[in-house]
């Protein structure tokens, strides 16, 4: 029974901490090996407008971990994670057609901007294990191609800075009152990034990100059933 209610605590203090949000779906891209998480609210209120979904980037260093949050609706297909994978779609026909025009003429060691980015993403990313945001990071896509021709796309984010204040103070002067300061920390990630290796590779995150939010209508429905 101990054991139980131990397990239990655990539970609910990891609910707690991380706000309901569970890992749905992930994603692999090969030219780092590593896989990526996406996540959404478990909670299955129904009285909510809009939903958030969360998505991993890769962090610039091993000590920092950077998430991109998006909102979207169940009620209508007019939402940021709808023009996100628009532009992620145009992005991959550049990158489609553009790769074939560096093989054709063995391109090598390059890189260019597409045409086609994302503004005023909010990013969340951390320092010393907390967690701190910037509201409207413009994010890019990149084509680039290395020394042995292979091509990829990149999809970059600006740097993200954040202020914490961390101390408060005051002095009375006799002529002025009392003035009051304070102390702000600067918190700072170089940005973050996501290199897709093929077109199909980028279709698997636009799929992905489809299939969290059919997850989302379909745990609302269920949760309806609790009355």
């Amino acid at each position: 029974m101990k054991r139980t209610i131990i397990l239990i605590g655990l539970i609910i203090s990891c609910l707690i901490a991380n706000a309901q949000n569970e890992l749905i779906e992930k994603f692999e891209l090969s030219a780092t090996g590593n896989a990526y998480g996406i996540y959404t609210s478990i909670d299955c209120e129904s009285a909510s407008f809009s939903y958030d979904l969360w998505y991993d980037l890769q962090a610039p260093n091993e000590n920092q971990e950077v998430q991109s949050k998006m909102s979207f609706s169940l009620t209508s297909s007019m939402h940021n994670i709808s023009s996100f994978t628009k532009a992620l779609a145009k992005a991959k026909e550049t990158f489609k057609s553009w790769k074939k025009i560096a093989q054709s003429n063995s391109l090598k060691r390059m890189a260019k901007k597409i045409p086609v980015s994302v503004a005023d993403q909010e990013l969340y990313f951390t320092q010393n294990d907390r967690w701190y945001s910037e509201h409207g990071v413009d994010m890019q896509f990149t084509f680039y191609v290395d020394d042995e021709g292979n091509c990829y796309m990149l999809l970059e984010s600006d740097y993200m800075t954040s202020e914490e204040v961390v101390a408060y103070s005051s002095a009375r002067y006799s002529t002025l009152g009392t003035m009051t300061s304070s102390t702000i920390v600067k918190h700072y990630c170089s940005g973050a990034y996501l290199v897709f290796t093929t077109e199909e590779e980028i279709d698997q995150f636009a799929a992905k990100l489809d299939k969290v939010i059919e997850w989302k209508r379909a745990n609302v429905e269920n949760g309806k059933l609790l009355k």
